[in-house]
């Protein structure tokens, strides 16, 4: 009697992505990445700024941190947080969230090749500066676990940020994504509807939500897009 082999759901890793809206010309807009067609990962795909927890995200203190994110529902929602903001920071050069005029800060791109190379952390980089992040700029969205079938999973949860004003130049991470650019959630969804783009359902459906909101600051106070329960 033959029998199959039974493969085993790969391992649950911790990820957080940062879901970045702005005030343009023509309506709310999101910040989109295309991920690069040599990642192992959703090769090609659309997505936000985002990826797995380090280490370091675990490390908080009043000397660069302060709040607790709006909508929290777990008590570890800051600790994803500054992942999200981490990955951010590392894949476009953006320190969001900071107590600078503006909230946002574009690193230099000698900061951005430290934090991608862990000779610089997350605390180091807002310290060199004298500022604090502010976790009450962002707000929880909702929590996706990639379903047993694929290839890799992660447990992720998304937040929101506002960008006042058009933001700064975004700096892409080449070796990861193809561009990286804002655009309405209306465009984003047709582009996937005629097959021009590719995207996960968790990026879709948050894309769907954007697309019922009508300002940036009103999707950062309202964004809510949760995700199926674990299996």
């Amino acid at each position: 009697m033959e029998t199959t082999a039974i493969r085993e759901a790969p391992p649950i890793r911790p990820a957080a992505s940062l879901i970045l809206v702005r005030d343009g010309r023509f309506g709310l807009e999101a910040l989109i990445l295309k991920r690069s067609a040599s990642m192992r990962f959703l090769p090609g795909h659309l997505a936000y700024p985002g990826g797995a927890l380090d280490a370091e995200d675990w490390a908080a203190g009043p000397d660069w941190w302060r709040g607790r994110v709006r909508g929290r529902q777990q008590s570890d929602d800051e600790v994803y947080a500054r992942a999200a903001l981490r990955e951010c920071a590392e894949e476009i050069g953006w320190l969001c969230g900071v107590d600078c005029e503006s909230g946002v800060y574009a690193l230099r791109d000698d900061e951005q090749r430290a934090l991608l190379s862990g000779d610089a952390t997350l605390r180091g980089l807002v310290s060199a500066h004298a500022w604090r992040m502010n976790a009450e700029a962002l707000k929880f969205v909702g929590r996706w676990v990639t379903p047993p079938h694929m290839p890799k999973r992660f447990d992720t949860r998304f937040f929101i940020f506002a960008i006042q004003g058009e933001g700064p130049e975004p700096r892409l991470h080449e070796s990861e994504h193809e561009w990286v650019r804002w655009e309405r959630p209306s465009v984003l969804l047709s582009g996937i509807e005629s097959g021009e783009y590719r995207a996960a359902i968790p990026t879709v459906a948050v894309l769907r939500a954007l697309n019922a909101c009508t300002t940036a600051a009103e999707s950062a106070n309202s964004l809510s897009v949760p995700g199926p329960a674990a299996r």
